[in-house]
């Protein structure tokens, strides 16, 4: 009879280091290990060939009060009201370390095609493009997004949201995006 000897998981470890020496604020919404296999976050720039694990807002399903109505699993992360604005704050010369299980990164059936986060707002949705995964013929290179915020008082002050909607889109897209190619060993090959 068959039995399990040794579980191996696969984790890249990321570090996120803050050099500078000013606080950020890092959005960590998605950080929870339970939205890394979202289709949502893994995005395809076949032009670049670049895919990417993007931990940028989807401002227009960000909020800062929870609905009543409850979503589970991937299609959460594109409902309204069921992610809330969530930061580390990111004081000079610290770090952040996040653990991806490698097993989250799936190329097989539709995936979806990177877009720019900053070109939706609080008020229109994102249209998701989809490419069959047999389409793809390329290399393509892992790569990690990130946002960073100066300042992010309005994102989390649940009245903003509805009473000053203008300002509280303007910070919400006010992030600076900070990509992480993933080079592996010591050369740059892909890993797909």
């Amino acid at each position: 009879m068959p039995r399990i000897l040794k579980m191996i998981k696969v984790l890249l470890l990321v570090r996120i280091i803050n050099s500078s020496d000013r606080s950020r604020f890092l959005f960590s919404a998605y950080f929870d290990s339970k939205y890394h296999s979202s289709k949502y976050l893994h995005r395809i720039d076949k032009g670049l060939g670049k895919y990417k694990l993007s931990f940028l807002p989807l401002i227009p399903y960000l909020s800062t009060k929870p609905t009543d109505k409850q979503i589970i699993g991937y299609e959460r992360i594109v409902n309204k009201g069921q992610i809330l604005y969530v930061f580390v704050e990111f004081v000079p010369n610290s770090y952040y370390e996040l653990e991806i299980d490698y097993n989250s990164f799936d190329l097989e059936g539709y995936l979806v095609c990177d877009f720019k986060p900053k070109e939706s707002s609080k008020f229109k949705p994102i249209k998701f493009k989809y490419l069959k995964s047999n389409k793809l013929k390329n290399e393509l290179h892992l790569e990690f997004e990130f946002a960073v915020y100066q300042d992010v008082g309005l994102l989390c002050k649940e009245s903003a949201y509805y009473l000053e909607e203008y300002e509280f889109n303007s910070q919400a897209k006010a992030f600076e995006i900070v990509s992480v190619p993933v080079k592996v060993e010591k050369y740059d090959h892909p890993l797909f």
